[in-house]
């Protein structure tokens, strides 16, 4: 409920291109720091209290926003729309169920049925939800919204680069601290350089360079380094030093510094006021929807491979050195799989994305992105 709605405030409240890349920039480092910050506590918590702490901070954190938010926030326009109760039923059921039985498949198989009927229901209910937003007259997501080519091009890069985000920052804590032997609070001060790097690219390289170079460069070269920083992580195993794992995550911090200044401006760009909220909602989604599936879906991968690799061990497969050999086995596996999704991020974008500069939205004009 939050993200969407905080993206469609800053679209409305910045409407000057320059104004509306400097919001989006420190919107994105925020969101960055945010990340940085929660490695670092969650580590310490978990490792001078417990792990049940670093859910229990969101308490706070919670209460000073509800305090803050109706002194400094203002109203913006609503769409004047019923809410579609039937289509938010059915895309929340299905997508829940979708993923449900992807992560069932990791540990039952596909065959089991458990996982054969969660992603038929699956199927059905996206498939009603399809047909109910076609025939309602306020539907949850019109499917105009995807008619121009650069934001349905936005979607699917944030699908698939969240993705492969989310699929490292579960893979790699693992491998810190289950390969390596790394405690939670050293973990997290390993990972800090990437979201310190995707907040400075954000701000200081990128929000600049966006009204002077354009969109399209970055969303060309954020996939491509994505691609990079996936192939990178295949070639980590038990003896890799942090350093060949830094220079991955920070091939990749560069790369996400690059996309998302750019996909949430061309996102938001050119929708009139009032739909601000659904065109940033459906960014949103793509980013969790992306980062659910990636993890159950990738998670399989790893799940199947590493059982693979600890049939062929045998007996030493209950040693330390079998387990790291199993669980590095399972974490290529699964960043191959990922360098598949990233390699589509850069072809939705080298294929759809044909916006350069944009301008702000208007209630009358037609959008400024070419179809």
């Amino acid at each position: 409920m939050a993200a969407p709605t905080a993206l469609a405030l800053l679209a409305t409240t910045f409407t000057e291109p320059a104004a509306r890349a400097r919001a989006f920039g420190v919107f994105a480092a925020m969101a960055a720091s945010g990340g940085a910050l929660g490695l670092l506590v969650g580590g310490v918590l978990t490792d001078y209290a417990s792990w049940r702490w670093a859910l229990f901070i969101n308490v706070p954190i919670g209460a000073i926003v509800l305090f803050l938010a109706p002194r400094v926030l203002h109203e913006s326009q609503g769409s004047g729309t019923k809410l579609d109760l039937p289509g938010a039923v059915t895309v929340t059921a299905g997508m829940s169920a979708l993923v449900y039985g992807l992560t069932e498949a990791a540990s039952d198989g596909w065959g089991s049925t458990t996982t054969v009927i969660s992603l038929v229901a699956a199927a059905v209910l996206l498939i009603a939800f399809v047909i109910i937003e076609h025939f309602s007259e306020s539907p949850l997501m019109p499917f105009r919204i995807f008619a121009n080519r650069n934001r349905t091009g936005t979607y699917l890069i944030m699908l698939f680069l969240a993705a492969a985000l989310f699929t490292t920052f579960y893979f790699m804590a693992q491998y810190l601290q289950n390969v390596h032997g790394w405690s939670p609070i050293r973990t997290g001060l390993g990972f800090l350089p990437m979201p310190a790097l995707i907040m400075f690219m954000s701000i200081v390289v990128v929000r600049p360079l966006i009204p002077k170079i354009g969109i399209r460069p970055f969303l060309t070269a954020g996939p491509i380094l994505a691609i990079a920083a996936m192939v990178a992580f295949t070639q980590l195993d038990a003896n890799s030093s942090y350093w060949p794992f830094l220079g991955s995550i920070l091939l990749l911090g560069v790369g996400m510094g690059c996309s998302f200044v750019p996909l949430t401006m061309t996102a938001v760009n050119g929708v009139a006021p009032h739909e601000t909220g659904l065109a940033s909602a459906l960014l949103s989604t793509g980013q969790q929807v992306g980062g659910a599936i990636g993890l159950a879906a990738f998670g399989t991968v790893f799940a199947h491979a590493a059982a693979d690799r600890a049939t062929e061990l045998g007996s030493r497969a209950g040693t330390a050195a079998g387990q790291a050999d199993i669980f590095v086995a399972g974490q290529q596996q699964a960043f191959q799989a990922a360098i598949v999704v990233t390699v589509l991020a850069l072809i939705a974008s080298l294929a759809l994305i044909r916006v350069n500069k944009v301008a702000p939205p208007t209630g009358v004009a037609a959008p400024v992105l070419a179809d």
